[in-house]
């Protein structure tokens, strides 16, 4: 990797995070205040419902990233164009497919909300569908820019459309306090893109022309990665769904405001991902397996590493942070939130290894989503009736543990690294004792409440600093942590 260029994307991408989150975090303070918890509530189940109807989108970009590594580093354009043309067919569909899915859903809305129900969820509902339809007319276009590694450029264009959306949005909750013109405003960042999309496309790949061919390979991978797709979606968007079923809207709007935090979170390490893809994607298609697992286990501890810094730094400082940006709102209990860290770690260390499966053009574990699917559905309906929210997540952490730590990454060691079970204990194993040493050692720093936004800063760079060497020292025991601290910082080969 481009060292000097990969820190110059990242730093960019963080930056465009950032911007993007301060906004949503006003967002959401802005419509609690004008428009209350409820509808906040209902803005959030919303937006996981929109997960579900996402599902008939059913992994074609991951399908068509991966088709497109090659042509692109072959150079090969009648190829890439094909895969364009495949795109634009298959997002048509979906488009149609969708549109049609989510305003049927209207008529199970009064089932899942219940006495919360209003007239106007029905065209809010609406709303959000059209828009979600629509919004795939420039799809294939992120897709061919990323796989190009010209991830800084889909940045851009995110950024430059979402924030005209999100200070119109904001100037409408608190003005006109309206819930629909909320919704109808987010039209505007889908035209924005979709201009801005097409205008760079044409300026920089005008030679490529279009072919009436479409790529059987990437509907064979998509409706492998269908189920994939569902198996994710259901267990980490379903549990707002079920809260609104079994608890209510109230606590929604509660839950979802600390499981905004941990998204942030996430989006930071979607966007890290997505900036290193291609660039794994590259090394795959020219490497041997035992490269391929030496490079992935040596990053791997870093992102390890990462992970738990995010982890600690958040479980800290979390309940300062809901109360200084919501105000006087009543916070989870200890247990409930540790549990919604806990799932929040498991859902970021997971994407690494994914990544590399997925570059590998490895779609074949469909049992794995089903599995996580229905021990999260059992668990979360068993224990809700006796345990309330802690039960759901129980569930969900049930889940995690059984698939995502322990048969998926045998699965992936086995079939795209042609490693052992006996190598995976002992990587996944000394992994799990720096966690443990880490997690003891941690329990020492003090958790205390602030009363402003300096005292939290200040706070922030002292627990950061403390946890960040804790952790150093206790990842010196790791031998590829050790390597790679003497290749990129003390500078020895």
């Amino acid at each position: 990797m481009n060292k000097g260029k990969f820190l110059k994307d990242i730093s960019l991408n963080i930056l465009i995070t950032l911007i993007l989150n301060i906004f949503l975090f006003f967002i959401n303070k802005y419509f609690l205040i004008n428009l209350g918890i409820k509808n906040l509530g209902l803005m959030k189940l919303f937006t996981q419902m929109l997960m579900y109807l996402n599902i008939v989108e059913s992994g074609v970009g991951i399908a068509a990233t991966y088709a497109l590594y090659k042509p692109i580093e072959e150079e090969d354009f009648i190829k890439i164009s094909i895969i364009l043309n495949t795109l634009s067919k298959l997002y048509k569909k979906i488009s149609i497919i969708i549109l049609i899915l989510g305003l049927s859903f209207n008529f199970f809305l009064s089932f899942l909300i219940g006495n919360d129900l209003e007239k106007n969820v029905y065209l809010y509902w609406s709303l959000y569908v059209v828009n979600l339809s629509i919004s795939y007319c420039y799809i294939k276009y992120n897709i061919f820019f990323i796989a190009s590694q010209e991830y800084n450029l889909t940045r851009i264009i995110e950024v430059t459309g979402k924030s005209i959306c999100y200070i119109l949005q904001l100037m409408a909750i608190i003005i006109l306090k309206k819930f629909y013109v909320y919704i109808i405003l987010m039209y505007i960042d889908i035209l924005i893109q979709y201009i801005l999309y097409k205008y760079f496309f044409k300026k920089k790949y005008s030679y490529l022309k279009k072919i009436n061919e479409i790529d059987v390979s990437i509907q064979r991978n998509m409706k492998k990665l269908l189920l994939h797709k569902l198996g994710g979606i259901f267990v980490f968007n379903i549990d707002l769904i079920l809260i609104t079923k079994f608890i209510s809207l109230d606590m929604v709007g509660l839950y979802a405001s600390y499981q905004m935090v941990t998204q942030i979170i996430v989006v930071g390490i979607n966007m890290i991902l997505s900036v290193i893809r291609p660039r794994i994607g590259k090394y795959i298609v020219v490497n041997s397996k035992s490269s391929i697992y030496n490079f992935w286990k040596k990053y791997n501890i870093m992102y390890l590493f990462l992970c738990l810094f995010l982890y600690f730094c958040t479980n800290c400082l979390i309940d300062s942070f809901i109360k200084l940006w919501l105000g006087n709102i009543e916070l989870l209990e200890k247990n409930i939130k540790i549990l919604i860290l806990f799932n929040m770690f498991i859902l970021c260390f997971r994407k690494f290894i994914e990544l590399f499966k997925e570059a590998s053009g490895f779609f074949n574990d469909i049992e794995a989503p089903i599995l996580e699917a229905i021990l999260k559905l059992v668990f979360s309906l068993v224990l809700v009736k006796v345990l309330g929210l802690q039960g759901i997540l129980i569930g969900t952490a049930i889940s995690n543990i059984v698939i995502i730590m322990i048969y998926k990454p045998i699965f992936i060691f086995k079939n795209c690294f042609h490693k052992s079970v006996r190598e995976y204990m002992k990587v996944y194993g000394h992994y799990l004792l720096l966690l443990l040493i880490s997690l003891f050692l941690i329990r020492m720093i003090n958790i205390e409440n602030y009363n402003s936004w300096s005292d939290w800063l200040i706070s922030l760079s002292f627990v950061s600093l403390k946890i960040g060497i804790i952790l150093f020292i206790v990842f010196l025991l790791n031998k590829d942590f050790r390597n790679v601290i003497k290749v990129y910082v003390l500078k020895k080969k």
